[in-house]
């Protein structure tokens, strides 16, 4: 970040800026690692010959939501960008559920 908002914010916001997408790096990687969990219980349940369409369909959706966090990084919208990963985890983990109950 930083290079990038001076030409439209001061220097005092680049600070702020780093501080703030710090914590949503954080969040982010904790959205992924429900992913990546969600990920391995849908596989696995693939390769045991079981199908879970619902899971996978939450899975999908939860990559999709998690990619375009991890595009946009929230610098206009953080509040917008934790509700997202907040339903990127919800949906990861709802998805593990479903693969967990085949």
């Amino acid at each position: 970040m930083g290079e990038r908002c001076v030409g439209c914010h001061d220097a005092a916001y680049t600070s702020f800026a780093g501080e703030w997408t710090t914590g949503l790096d954080k969040q982010a990687a904790g959205a992924r690692e429900a992913l990546r969990s969600a990920e391995t219980a849908v596989a696995r349940e693939r390769r045991a010959g079981r199908r879970t369409p619902e899971a996978e369909a939450l899975v999908l959706q939860a990559r999709e939501a998690l990619g375009l966090v991890q595009k946009a990084r929230g610098a206009h919208n953080p509040a917008g960008a934790e509700a997202v990963l907040e339903a990127v985890r919800a949906k990861a983990d709802a998805a593990t559920a479903h693969a967990h109950q085949k």
